[in-house]
Protein backbone atom coordinates (compact mmCIF):
# COMPACT_ATOMS: atom_id res chain seq x y z
CA UNK A 1 0.00 0.00 0.00
CA UNK A 2 1.20 3.48 -1.13
CA UNK A 3 0.83 6.91 1.17
CA UNK A 4 1.78 9.93 -0.58
CA UNK A 5 4.18 8.08 -2.70
CA UNK A 6 6.11 6.31 -0.01
CA UNK A 7 5.16 2.35 0.70
CA UNK A 8 3.60 2.18 3.61
CA UNK A 9 5.39 -0.63 5.63
CA UNK A 10 3.34 -1.57 8.59
CA UNK A 11 -0.10 -2.04 7.01
CA UNK A 12 1.45 -3.38 4.09
CA UNK A 13 1.70 -7.11 6.26
CA UNK A 14 5.48 -7.07 5.69
CA UNK A 15 5.93 -6.83 10.39
CA UNK A 16 3.35 -10.02 9.87
CA UNK A 17 5.40 -11.84 7.10
CA UNK A 18 8.61 -11.39 8.76
CA UNK A 19 7.84 -12.69 12.51
CA UNK A 20 7.28 -15.82 10.56
CA UNK A 21 10.44 -15.45 8.23
CA UNK A 22 12.91 -14.87 11.01
CA UNK A 23 12.22 -18.53 12.75
CA UNK A 24 12.10 -19.80 10.15
CA UNK A 25 16.01 -18.89 9.01
CA UNK A 26 17.25 -19.38 12.06
CA UNK A 27 16.47 -22.68 11.66
CA UNK A 28 17.93 -23.18 8.37
CA UNK A 29 20.26 -25.73 7.83
CA UNK A 30 22.91 -24.35 5.67
CA UNK A 31 23.22 -20.71 7.63
CA UNK A 32 25.38 -20.02 10.22
CA UNK A 33 24.03 -16.98 12.59
CA UNK A 34 27.46 -15.67 14.15
CA UNK A 35 25.34 -12.92 15.92
CA UNK A 36 22.24 -14.56 16.92
CA UNK A 37 21.76 -11.86 19.79
CA UNK A 38 21.20 -9.49 17.04
CA UNK A 39 18.92 -11.85 15.50
CA UNK A 40 17.14 -12.22 18.43
CA UNK A 41 16.68 -8.32 18.98
CA UNK A 42 15.75 -7.93 15.36
CA UNK A 43 12.61 -10.15 15.71
CA UNK A 44 11.55 -8.99 18.92
CA UNK A 45 11.66 -5.23 17.51
CA UNK A 46 9.47 -6.90 14.20
CA UNK A 47 7.10 -8.82 16.75
CA UNK A 48 6.23 -5.35 18.57
CA UNK A 49 5.80 -3.36 15.57
CA UNK A 50 3.18 -6.21 14.40
CA UNK A 51 1.70 -6.25 18.27
CA UNK A 52 1.13 -2.64 18.05
CA UNK A 53 3.45 -2.05 21.35
CA UNK A 54 5.18 0.45 19.13
CA UNK A 55 4.81 2.80 15.96
CA UNK A 56 7.97 2.21 13.77
CA UNK A 57 11.16 0.44 14.11
CA UNK A 58 13.11 2.58 15.54
CA UNK A 59 10.87 2.72 18.49
CA UNK A 60 10.56 -0.84 18.38
CA UNK A 61 14.35 -1.48 18.63
CA UNK A 62 14.82 1.33 21.28
CA UNK A 63 12.10 -0.59 23.61
CA UNK A 64 14.22 -4.18 23.09
CA UNK A 65 17.95 -2.80 23.56
CA UNK A 66 16.03 -0.76 26.94
CA UNK A 67 14.75 -4.15 27.85
CA UNK A 68 17.87 -6.10 27.26
CA UNK A 69 20.31 -3.33 29.11
CA UNK A 70 18.40 -3.42 32.16
CA UNK A 71 17.87 -7.32 32.40
CA UNK A 72 20.97 -8.14 31.39
CA UNK A 73 21.91 -10.93 28.00
CA UNK A 74 22.38 -14.48 28.59
CA UNK A 75 25.31 -15.75 26.92
CA UNK A 76 26.24 -19.16 25.60
CA UNK A 77 27.72 -21.81 28.01
CA UNK A 78 30.80 -22.42 25.60
CA UNK A 79 31.22 -19.64 22.51
CA UNK A 80 33.52 -20.28 19.63
CA UNK A 81 34.17 -16.70 17.37
CA UNK A 82 36.70 -14.73 16.29
CA UNK A 83 37.91 -12.00 18.63
CA UNK A 84 36.58 -9.39 16.15
CA UNK A 85 33.33 -10.89 17.15
CA UNK A 86 33.86 -10.89 20.80
CA UNK A 87 35.54 -7.35 21.13
CA UNK A 88 33.64 -5.72 23.95
CA UNK A 89 32.22 -9.12 26.18
CA UNK A 90 34.31 -10.82 28.48
CA UNK A 91 34.77 -14.63 29.60
CA UNK A 92 35.75 -16.68 32.45
CA UNK A 93 37.70 -18.68 30.69
CA UNK A 94 39.84 -17.71 27.39
CA UNK A 95 41.14 -20.57 25.37
CA UNK A 96 43.28 -19.60 21.91
CA UNK A 97 44.42 -22.92 20.05
CA UNK A 98 47.01 -21.29 17.93
CA UNK A 99 48.15 -17.56 18.32
CA UNK A 100 50.68 -18.03 15.51
CA UNK A 101 48.18 -17.65 13.68
CA UNK A 102 47.58 -14.10 14.48
CA UNK A 103 50.97 -13.69 13.13
CA UNK A 104 50.07 -14.52 9.81
CA UNK A 105 47.15 -12.12 9.22
CA UNK A 106 47.77 -9.63 7.29
CA UNK A 107 46.18 -6.61 8.73
CA UNK A 108 45.65 -5.48 12.71
CA UNK A 109 47.57 -8.69 13.83
CA UNK A 110 49.13 -7.33 17.32
CA UNK A 111 45.40 -5.56 17.85
CA UNK A 112 43.87 -8.88 17.61
CA UNK A 113 45.93 -10.40 19.20
CA UNK A 114 45.19 -8.28 22.44
CA UNK A 115 41.77 -8.17 21.91
CA UNK A 116 41.60 -12.43 22.39
CA UNK A 117 43.69 -12.31 25.28
CA UNK A 118 41.89 -9.30 27.08
CA UNK A 119 38.40 -11.21 26.89
CA UNK A 120 39.46 -13.47 29.88
CA UNK A 121 38.74 -12.68 33.41
CA UNK A 122 39.77 -15.78 35.19
CA UNK A 123 42.11 -17.87 33.17
CA UNK A 124 43.55 -17.41 29.33
CA UNK A 125 45.17 -20.34 28.06
CA UNK A 126 47.48 -19.95 24.89
CA UNK A 127 48.68 -22.73 22.38
CA UNK A 128 51.08 -22.31 19.64
CA UNK A 129 53.81 -24.04 17.71
CA UNK A 130 56.29 -21.45 18.65
CA UNK A 131 57.88 -20.47 22.04
CA UNK A 132 57.63 -16.82 20.81
CA UNK A 133 54.93 -14.13 18.85
CA UNK A 134 56.64 -11.38 17.00
CA UNK A 135 54.29 -9.39 15.34
CA UNK A 136 55.85 -7.09 12.37
CA UNK A 137 56.34 -3.48 12.89
CA UNK A 138 53.31 -1.10 12.14
CA UNK A 139 53.46 0.19 8.65
CA UNK A 140 52.80 3.84 9.97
Amino acid sequence: MKIGGRFDVKNSGWFDDNTQFFPLCRRHTLWKLFRSEMWRDAERAIGEVSAGRAETMADAIAHVRHRTTHSGRSMPKRTISTPLLLKGLEFDHVFIPDATHFSSESKAQAKLFYVAISRATRTLTIGSSSRYLQFPPPNI
